[in-house]
């Protein structure tokens, strides 16, 4: 049976659980699995690994039982359900507080902190920061360097997450630095949910900026297009090609001296599949 402490998706676990124990009892069906839990439609089982029908705290321990959970693990399984079944912001903070809470506690197979890196928008910065301030140990005054500026004990739990995920160390002199580690958020769900967070918060920082700078410390600029699939994927290819870029060219400087933040913005405001517009209207730019 797969190591259920390996996943980040219940959907994904229960997919491979099935396929293992079918391969070893082509009796074992999704018939069989809908019969357990209680669910009509021979179907059942199949809209539920298709994320159609949702799982319920009764069909956590049956599951459980069908697999051959233990009680942590199938604790495990109903965190991971609650997290990836959640509906609104809220919820999905509250349940990946619970599931990270849970694998600190009881998992020492995986590695659980990777998205904590994305949970708060000065975690970033401080560690952007650190590549060009000599810290040494002044919360106050590390925290005091960004903008906007965050108390000295969010700036003590910034430093303690970034060195628990081995972002930053400290040297025998003292002074902290920022270590050669890459830093992806990769196709884990926990990273997923916790990017989406950390995009808005940037956003949201994106927005403040427009009252709080003045324009020579700042670019903000819009465009609406009527384009094609063809074109938006063009487009999008551009966009990646120029963060390449973006980063390309600030490591090849060598002298920054500041923070800043780059947020690309790209998405349609119109439904899919619009009728074509007429041969005589021009294609018009906002």
């Amino acid at each position: 049976m797969p190591n259920i402490y390996h996943y980040t998706n219940h959907l994904t676990f229960l997919r491979e659980a099935y396929e293992e124990k079918r391969e070893k009892n082509k009796a074992f069906s999704h018939r069989a699995v809908s019969r357990k839990l209680g669910i009509r439609s021979s179907a059942g089982f199949s809209h539920l690994l298709r994320g159609i029908v949702k799982i319920s705290d009764r069909h956590v321990p049956i599951l459980a039982d069908i697999f051959n959970l233990n009680p942590r693990e199938t604790e495990y399984l109903g965190l991971l359900a609650s997290f990836c079944q959640a509906s609104t912001a809220g919820e999905r903070k509250y349940s990946l507080e619970r599931l990270t809470h849970f694998r600190n506690v009881h998992v020492d197979t995986v590695q659980p902190h990777r998205y904590q890196f994305y949970m708060e928008w000065y975690y970033s910065a401080i560690r952007a920061l650190m590549t060009i301030y000599k810290f040494r140990g002044d919360y106050g005054a590390l925290g005091a360097r960004l903008e906007p500026s965050v108390s000295a004990y969010e700036a003590r739990c910034a430093v303690k997450v970034l060195h628990k995920l081995g972002f930053i160390e400290r040297k025998r002199n003292g002074y902290w630095r920022v270590t050669e580690r890459d830093i992806t958020s990769g196709d884990d769900e926990a990273v997923k949910i916790s990017v989406r967070r950390f995009n808005t918060a940037m956003i949201e920082l994106g927005k403040q900026a427009i009252e709080r700078f003045e324009f020579s410390k700042r670019e903000v600029a819009t465009l609406t297009l009527g384009i094609s699939p063809t074109m938006a994927e063009d487009i999008r290819s551009e966009i990646r090609a120029f963060r390449r870029k973006a980063v390309a060219m600030v490591r090849q400087e060598g002298k920054a001296d500041r923070v800043y933040q780059l947020n690309l913005q790209f998405y349609p405001v119109t439904r899919d599949h619009l009728a074509p517009p007429n041969d005589d209207n021009e294609q018009r730019f906002l």
